[in-house]
């Protein structure tokens, strides 16, 4: 029977998987115009509660539906931290410019807004300690 070498295992470094407060800039282009948008990203937890949140049972069939517009509106007031239209005190997307906006600048925006139910997958390893 071989002797099964054991190699010592790197501390876990749970900040490798901390969100930092970092932004991107992502350019927008709009028919003739550009302009820059700023972004955070948005920490696993916060999005899964608002993806809860946005969901709602049909009545007749019990299966669970997502409130897209709402989940687009609530994403958006989160992840946008600076655009060209913050001015004048404003600091934050709100209801009142999410309302004002044409069809043509929303759908620019909800580019920005991230999948509900997908996340950026990393492969894992599970392995049974045993005891």
């Amino acid at each position: 029977m071989a002797n099964k070498k054991v190699v010592a295992a790197q501390p876990f470094d749970v900040s490798k998987y901390q969100t930092k407060g970092e932004t991107a800039e992502i350019e927008i282009s709009i028919n003739e115009d550009k302009f820059l948008v700023t972004t955070r990203q948005l920490p696993w937890f916060e999005k899964s509660d608002i993806t809860t949140k946005c969901m709602t049972f049909d009545s007749k069939s019990g299966e669970p539906e997502l409130n897209s517009g709402l989940y687009l509106r609530e994403i958006l007031k989160r992840i946008v931290v600076d655009a060209p239209w913050f001015v004048n005190g404003v600091n934050s997307i709100t209801d009142e410019f999410l309302n004002s906006i044409d069809g043509t600048l929303g759908a620019a925006l909800e580019q920005l807004v991230p999948n509900a139910f997908t996340n950026e997958m990393t492969e894992i390893e599970v392995i049974k300690k045993e005891s």
